[in-house]
């Protein structure tokens, strides 16, 4: 895997830069000078030979200070392709066999749809097809319901936060949650708030989980409970659009002590199914036929269990849905990085000043495409609620200089550490040698795609009570804090490390 697909954020500025194990890493390496032998990871010196590859498990650059360098010396092992072709190996050969869950992104349907030429349809029949006949995959589910919940929780979130500012008096308002709040869905933006201004950023953060992490807490639960197996026995995979979402997937905070098991055990991008397909010399049109289902999902009953009713509405390729209820819409809420600022604010717009339909329009700043802003205003042209979208490194060090200042008049920032934001995540299909003008013709084509088949802009607000279709309450799978929320935790600088932000 090719670090540079990370996220500019979590990538040093030089991107000429060598960075040996010796110099730059934490991680304890054992260098042997003759032929000793050790355990773990060695660096071999001997005249000028060069160093060994270091390999680094995600959770230890989460562990680390620094940052995930654009080194190629540097491997990241524990979330490969190779290693879920292993895993599947393994799988096989078991007596009592785990079970195999793979959850997609609309962001990467979309991306392998323009690169493959196939239609909505096509590609996730053709997804379906693949993984449950080529890896033996039991599920193959949508992200788009977990995304639901998480956009829900974002609205009810900021709303309550900006009810407890507006009622406190001037000199109190310090006692109560900050503004703006910040999106968490970005797990690079996430990465680098921890490690370089904690103290400055934490306290700002939504604490709502991304759609990726409802979604592995929602598998290991309730698929687990459907196949009466216990969560470890459950082996997810999602498919995201960003190399960043692997180390989301390794935080400690998504780790079951319990059981011994990640939410998410591992993280496949669009741009490793390309290259999955292409050793094989396969093509995902090959898969294209008849999909064949799960029987759970046309069983429909009266007396149904939660689990069930959650493989039906977030099952990739749905069977005949009950009478007079079409399968839910896919995809964000108008915006190829999940809609977190649309919907958040037509939900406060409604709820905090009983504004129906806004209509947004987004300004960009100094002709900054990826720092935009939206303004809410009254009868009377008064603005009432300051929003703004925040992409790449260049916007997201523009923010915090603002925040530092004590100068962000914002109430709340969708941030995301790619520039244009998730559609060209890193790990979205790239032709490396086509040109500029082809990559955004490709981009282009994308986001069409995106904004035809996926977003769902005019599907009406959510409610608690019906998350995604009158078959599942919102009720129903929340059971708890722990299931919609999670915590953040700033990263003790290593002053020996020699990494500037």
């Amino acid at each position: 895997m090719s670090i540079n697909r990370f996220s500019s954020t979590l990538q040093l500025s030089d991107f000429d830069d060598f960075i040996t194990p010796s110099q730059e890493c934490i991680l304890p390496i054992n260098v042997k000078k003759s032929g000793a032998t050790s355990q773990g990871a060695t660096v071999g010196i001997k005249g000028k030979e060069k160093l060994k590859k270091v390999e680094i498990t995600l959770n230890d650059c989460l562990a680390c200070s620094g940052c995930i360098t654009s080194a190629e010396t540097v491997l990241v092992t524990s979330q490969s392709h190779q290693q879920f072709t292993k895993v599947v190996e393994e799988i096989a050969c078991e007596v009592e066999k785990r079970i195999i869950v793979v959850s997609i992104s609309p962001q990467v349907r979309a991306s392998l749809a323009v690169a493959s030429c196939l239609s909505h349809d096509e590609i996730s029949t053709a997804l379906n097809n693949y993984f449950m006949s080529k890896y033996d995959v039991k599920h193959v589910l949508d992200t788009a319901f977990a995304h639901q919940l998480s956009l829900l929780e974002s609205s009810q979130e900021f709303i309550q936060r900006f009810k407890q500012r507006r009622s406190k008096t001037p000199g109190d308002v310090s006692t109560s949650p900050p503004l703006p709040l910040l999106t968490s869905s970005c797990p690079g933006w996430i990465c680098y708030a921890e490690k370089t201004h904690g103290k400055l950023l934490i306290p700002h953060l939504s604490r709502v989980k991304s759609a990726q992490q409802i979604t592995g807490s929602l598998v290991k639960r309730f698929i687990a409970r459907h196949h009466d197996v216990t969560p470890d026995r459950v082996y997810h995979v999602t498919l995201m659009p960003c190399y960043d979402k692997k180390l989301e997937a390794s935080r400690e905070d998504f780790y079951d002590d319990v059981y011994n098991t990640r939410d998410v055990d591992l993280v496949l991008t669009s741009g490793e199914i390309t290259e999955m397909l292409r050793l094989a010399g396969e093509d995902l049109s090959e898969f294209v036929v008849k999909t064949t289902t799960n029987d759970v999902i046309n069983d429909i009953s009266d007396d149904e269990s939660v689990a069930t009713k959650l493989l039906r509405t977030a099952s990739l390729v749905r069977g005949a849905p009950p009478s007079g209820d079409g399968a839910p819409p896919s995809g964000g809420y108008n915006g190829g990085s999940g809609g977190y600022l649309e919907f958040v604010m037509k939900n406060a717009a409604k709820e905090l000043f009983n504004i129906e339909g806004a209509q947004l329009q987004y300004q960009p700043t100094r002709n900054n495409k990826d720092l935009q802003e939206v303004k809410l205003r009254d009868d009377s042209g008064e603005v009432v609620l300051n929003f703004a979208l925040a992409y790449g490194f260049r916007s997201i060090q523009n923010i915090v200089r603002r925040m530092k200042q004590n100068k962000c008049n914002y109430h709340y920032i969708e941030v995301m550490a790619c520039p244009s934001g998730c559609l060209n995540g890193g790990g979205q299909v790239k032709d490396m040698a086509g040109s500029k003008e082809e990559e955004r013709a490709r981009l282009g084509r994308v986001v069409d795609f995106y904004r035809e088949h996926l977003m769902q802009a005019a599907a009406p607000l959510l409610q608690r009570s019906d998350v995604s279709t009158p078959q599942l309450q919102r009720d129903d799978v929340i059971t708890g804090e722990k299931d919609i929320m999670t915590s953040y935790h700033a990263v003790e600088k290593n002053e020996n490390i020699s990494v500037k932000w």
